[in-house]
């Protein structure tokens, strides 16, 4: 018997909005970039594609010329803004400690991706 199934009463049956829209819309791609990467049109620019309030976008304001450290940007700002997402998620009507210790996991995952100088892969 797996222990660590869950029952259906177990699972969270709602989840909050803005966690549904932050990892629905997670993992931008193109290709031969790493995730959420933006490469500029008509130039070798590129920009992180992050988070904000309800939706993912290029960040204008931070054009780098190496994919690779663009990446890296997207990763440290994406752990910062999941840590904040499950602060507030902690303290909602909505809590439930093992969906919250699913996002932990995998933002601790994330952040050995940033400490290892990995590419994360979504």
């Amino acid at each position: 018997m797996n222990h660590h199934a869950y029952q259906i009463e177990e699972v969270p049956q709602i989840v909050p909005e803005y966690i549904n829209e932050f990892f629905g819309e997670m993992g931008y791609q193109e290709d031969g970039l790493p995730v959420s990467v933006y490469e500029a049109p008509f130039e070798p620019i590129y920009f992180p594609v992050c988070f904000y309030g309800k939706t993912w976008q290029p960040m204008w304001n931070r054009p780098f010329t190496d994919p690779h450290a663009c990446h890296k940007y997207w990763q440290e700002h994406t752990a910062l803004t999941i840590r904040v997402i499950l602060q507030h998620y902690s303290l909602s009507d909505l809590y439930h400690g093992e969906f919250a210790k699913g996002i932990r996991l995998w933002t601790e995952e994330l952040e050995r991706d940033i400490k290892s100088g990995r590419e994360t892969v979504l």
